[in-house]
């Protein structure tokens, strides 16, 4: 064992990245992985497509548990507990994915909010739990259901035909 006094290979490393890129790295190289399964498979596979949608769909989720909100609600009532919320439900979003409407980075870049739980109560009352009246202008379903401003990271008041263009554009 004399030969590990001098021994300093172990400190010759490449370069570190951070937990969370490599997190994020590691999601979106699945959900492309899985997509490309979807994609080329039948529907006709009832469960296993199933199963395939429902990973592809907990992989998105786990890349946006990296990310910080886009956009918030203003709180109805002080103190009230928030939720974190897909502005466009992660069900569109997959199948926008498997559509090839929309690209894997595109997908886990879709906005983000932090919400009052009472308004998503709302949201869901209203119908809004896995749909949305237009991804485009992806604000409609909040404006839809209640009067609270949703404003971006900096508090600018983003309006009901703030588009996902302009979102991408921002946050991509």
């Amino acid at each position: 064992m004399k030969h590990l006094i001098e021994y300093t290979d172990w400190l010759v490393n490449a370069p570190r990245r951070s937990p969370r890129a490599i997190k994020q790295q590691y999601c979106k190289q699945e959900m492309q992985r899985h997509l490309d399964n979807i994609i080329n498979m039948s529907r006709d596979n009832g469960d296993v497509y199933a199963e395939m949608r429902n990973d592809l769909d907990k992989k998105l989720r786990e890349y946006h548990k990296t990310m910080s909100p886009h956009y918030e609600v203003l709180e109805t009532f002080k103190g009230e507990s928030i939720v974190i919320e897909h502005m466009i439900p992660v069900k569109r979003i997959i199948d926008l994915l498997i559509k090839e409407e929309i690209t894997v980075d595109q997908a886990c870049n879709l906005p983000i909010c932090k919400l009052p739980k009472s308004l998503d109560v709302k949201l869901n009352d209203n119908g809004y739990k896995t749909d949305t009246p237009c991804p485009y202008f992806f604000t409609k379903r909040y404006y839809n259901c209640f009067d609270n401003e949703i404003v971006d990271d900096a508090g600018n008041v983003i309006s009901v035909d703030f588009t996902i263009e302009q979102h991408l554009a921002n946050f991509s």
